[in-house]
Protein backbone atom coordinates (compact mmCIF):
# COMPACT_ATOMS: atom_id res chain seq x y z
CA UNK A 1 0.00 0.00 0.00
CA UNK A 2 0.97 3.44 -0.73
CA UNK A 3 1.43 5.32 2.36
CA UNK A 4 0.94 9.13 2.95
CA UNK A 5 5.10 9.27 3.72
CA UNK A 6 6.00 6.77 0.80
CA UNK A 7 3.97 9.28 -1.62
CA UNK A 8 5.60 12.76 -1.03
CA UNK A 9 9.18 10.88 -0.80
CA UNK A 10 7.98 9.32 -4.83
CA UNK A 11 6.33 13.15 -5.18
CA UNK A 12 9.91 14.81 -4.39
CA UNK A 13 11.97 12.04 -6.87
CA UNK A 14 9.35 12.98 -9.34
CA UNK A 15 9.49 16.30 -8.82
CA UNK A 16 13.72 16.64 -9.42
CA UNK A 17 13.63 14.06 -12.27
CA UNK A 18 10.61 16.24 -13.83
CA UNK A 19 13.04 19.25 -13.37
CA UNK A 20 16.53 17.01 -14.66
CA UNK A 21 17.78 17.92 -11.41
CA UNK A 22 19.74 15.23 -9.91
CA UNK A 23 18.46 11.48 -9.23
CA UNK A 24 20.10 8.92 -7.42
CA UNK A 25 19.89 5.24 -8.82
CA UNK A 26 18.71 4.14 -5.16
CA UNK A 27 15.78 6.53 -6.18
CA UNK A 28 15.42 5.70 -9.37
CA UNK A 29 14.98 1.89 -8.35
CA UNK A 30 12.58 2.53 -5.32
CA UNK A 31 10.71 5.31 -7.95
CA UNK A 32 10.34 2.16 -10.88
CA UNK A 33 9.72 -0.43 -8.09
CA UNK A 34 6.72 1.39 -7.40
CA UNK A 35 5.65 1.95 -10.59
CA UNK A 36 5.73 -1.66 -11.57
CA UNK A 37 2.86 -2.59 -8.46
CA UNK A 38 0.90 0.99 -8.56
CA UNK A 39 -0.56 2.61 -11.76
CA UNK A 40 -0.59 6.02 -9.99
CA UNK A 41 2.91 6.31 -9.87
CA UNK A 42 3.55 4.66 -12.99
CA UNK A 43 1.08 7.85 -14.78
CA UNK A 44 2.93 10.32 -11.87
CA UNK A 45 6.15 8.96 -14.02
CA UNK A 46 5.27 9.10 -17.29
CA UNK A 47 3.97 12.69 -16.79
CA UNK A 48 7.59 13.87 -15.13
CA UNK A 49 9.24 12.27 -17.92
CA UNK A 50 7.11 14.01 -20.42
CA UNK A 51 7.59 17.57 -18.57
CA UNK A 52 11.64 16.56 -18.38
CA UNK A 53 11.50 16.14 -22.25
CA UNK A 54 9.07 18.75 -23.12
CA UNK A 55 8.76 21.37 -20.09
CA UNK A 56 5.24 22.17 -19.02
CA UNK A 57 3.69 22.85 -22.11
CA UNK A 58 -0.06 24.99 -21.92
CA UNK A 59 -3.04 23.40 -22.19
CA UNK A 60 -3.64 25.75 -25.80
CA UNK A 61 -2.25 23.19 -27.96
CA UNK A 62 -2.83 19.72 -28.44
CA UNK A 63 0.58 18.27 -26.98
CA UNK A 64 0.38 20.76 -24.05
CA UNK A 65 -3.45 19.04 -23.65
CA UNK A 66 -1.79 15.81 -23.91
CA UNK A 67 0.78 16.25 -21.22
CA UNK A 68 -2.34 17.69 -18.87
CA UNK A 69 -4.36 14.66 -19.05
CA UNK A 70 -1.37 12.41 -19.44
CA UNK A 71 -2.66 10.23 -22.45
CA UNK A 72 -0.13 8.30 -24.49
CA UNK A 73 1.69 8.88 -27.40
CA UNK A 74 3.51 12.40 -26.86
CA UNK A 75 6.73 11.01 -27.85
CA UNK A 76 7.76 8.94 -30.50
CA UNK A 77 9.16 5.93 -28.75
CA UNK A 78 5.61 5.31 -27.07
CA UNK A 79 3.92 5.31 -30.77
CA UNK A 80 3.38 1.35 -32.48
CA UNK A 81 4.36 0.82 -35.63
CA UNK A 82 2.98 -2.82 -36.81
CA UNK A 83 5.09 -2.52 -39.86
CA UNK A 84 8.75 -2.48 -37.35
CA UNK A 85 7.25 -3.72 -34.27
CA UNK A 86 5.76 -7.15 -32.73
CA UNK A 87 3.13 -6.14 -30.22
CA UNK A 88 4.64 -8.82 -27.94
CA UNK A 89 7.62 -6.80 -27.51
CA UNK A 90 5.84 -3.46 -27.33
CA UNK A 91 4.13 -4.35 -24.49
CA UNK A 92 7.37 -5.50 -22.61
CA UNK A 93 8.19 -1.70 -21.75
CA UNK A 94 5.03 -1.91 -19.85
CA UNK A 95 4.24 -2.20 -15.99
CA UNK A 96 3.84 -5.69 -14.63
CA UNK A 97 0.14 -4.51 -14.26
CA UNK A 98 0.04 -3.67 -17.58
CA UNK A 99 1.33 -7.34 -19.00
CA UNK A 100 -0.87 -9.72 -16.85
CA UNK A 101 -3.86 -8.16 -18.44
Amino acid sequence: MLTPKTRLVLRDILTRLSKNEKVTLKERILLQKWADRHSTVWHWLRRARSIQVSGHLGQDSVNGFMQQMNLPGQSPEEHFNGSRDDLGDWFQGSPQWVRRS
